[in-house]
Order: C-alpha cells, then structure tokens, then sequence
C-alpha cells in the first residue's frame, strides 16, 4: 500500500541515492536513477518476491540500473 511505500521510500532513498551518485557523478543522473528504481518497484510491487533483504534488494535493482545507463551512456562516460 501506500503507506508501506513511503516507509521504504524514506528510509532508503538517501542509501541509493548515494550509491546512484557515487557512479554517476552527476546529481541529475542519481535522482533520475533513484526515481527509476522506486518507479519500477511501485509499478511492479503485486508481482515482486523479495527472498533477500529488502534494502538488499533495493541496492542490487540500483546497481543493476546505473550499469544499463553507464552501457547507454557515450564511451566518454568512465565508471568510478
């Protein structure tokens, strides 16, 4: 529900944020990848079987999502 959202939402935005930032090096870039993956874990939340952590999770769909943006990127895009 909405309420269990916004539990989750509040208490990992900053984490991945971080991390996003941390390899895309551009604040733009992070918030839209954080934004990404929040969007698709809401819009896909009834089919979702979370059998780690949740914030695990969460970490590995970041990950998962800068890497595609970084293999989408220019080839001047270097990964940090």
């Amino acid at each position: 529900d909405v309420e269990a959202f916004t539990v989750v939402y509040n208490k990992y935005h900053k984490l991945l944020y971080v991390l996003a930032y941390r390899y895309l090096m551009d604040k733009a870039m992070a918030e839209d990848a954080v934004q990404h993956v929040f969007t698709h874990f809401w819009e896909f939340r009834s089919e979702l079987r979370v059998g780690i952590s949740l914030k695990n999770y969460l970490v590995t769909m970041t990950k998962n999502h800068i890497l595609n943006v970084i293999r989408r990127a220019s080839p001047s895009m270097k990964i940090h």
